[in-house]
């Protein structure tokens, strides 16, 4: 059998990889080994920039979608509703460059959108809001409902549950009670009970002890199993009972 020699393909694959590092600091740019590696990791990174950049790129043409469209009182959820009802198949590269380079074309959309919408709507400091009538009681009706919604499900696990704590609580939570994934708590989610055990336990209540917090947090868990949806204001509440620590709030 005669001898196969691999010398040409050998030097063809390594200079390939060679030609790919130029420009590389040091040796990845001249010693194949490294250079193989190097070359390696960067095409890991360049396909996941080229997800990310797509992401990016949306993310910028709905701003400046949505700051266009507030211009003429709508917000950019209510446009592009309209446009979708009005069969108009726009991406959002080609409306962020209409409102950049073409404003009038632009604004002639949002009028055609605004007639298609299913529920009218206003964006504060437009001149449409201006003109419209101001509703106050709903947001407020709203409001109260939330917090009773907090006290009846603590006062189910405690009876005489102090009102003015349950208050102290939903103002100690502050803005996270509007993210309704952070509004509940998942026992089953390990993570989450850690993240609980290192925040609350540890500087609310004091406890140093992981592991002992871990097991106050999983009997609480237990406590409120008959409940599906765990209400953090109650979750605290019933915490900071067990610890006699409700005066901290």
């Amino acid at each position: 059998m005669s001898r196969v020699k691999r010398g040409v393909t050998k030097h063809a694959r390594h200079k390939k990889v060679i030609d790919a590092a130029k420009g590389y600091r040091g040796r990845r740019k001249n010693t194949f080994r490294i250079a193989n590696q190097a070359v390696e990791k960067a095409g890991q990174y360049a396909y996941i920039g080229r997800k990310l950049k797509k992401r990016q790129f949306r993310a910028l043409w709905i701003q400046r979608i949505n700051a266009a469209a507030r211009l003429h009182g709508m917000t950019y959820g209510r446009f592009m509703d309209g446009l979708n009802k009005a069969g108009i198949n726009l991406d959002r590269k080609v409306l962020a460059d209409m409102a950049g380079n073409e404003p009038e074309v632009f604004k002639t959309l949002v009028e055609t959108a605004k007639k298609h919408a299913s529920v009218p709507h206003t964006v504060a400091g437009s001149e449409a809001a201006k003109a419209a009538p101001k509703a106050k009681a709903a947001p407020k009706a709203e409001k109260a409902s939330e917090e009773s919604e907090y006290l009846r499900v603590t006062r189910e696990y405690d009876a005489k549950v102090d009102e003015a704590i349950v208050t102290k609580i939903e103002k100690y939570l502050g803005a996270s009670l509007k993210n309704r994934d952070a509004r509940y708590v998942a026992c089953s989610d390990e993570t989450e009970l850690q993240t609980i055990v290192k925040g609350f336990m540890k500087k609310k209540m004091g406890i140093e002890d992981k592991d002992a917090a871990m097991e106050k947090v999983k009997a609480v868990c237990t406590t409120m199993k008959p409940t599906r949806m765990k209400n953090r204001v109650t979750f605290y509440y019933l915490l900071a009972q067990n610890e006699g620590k409700l005066g901290e709030f």
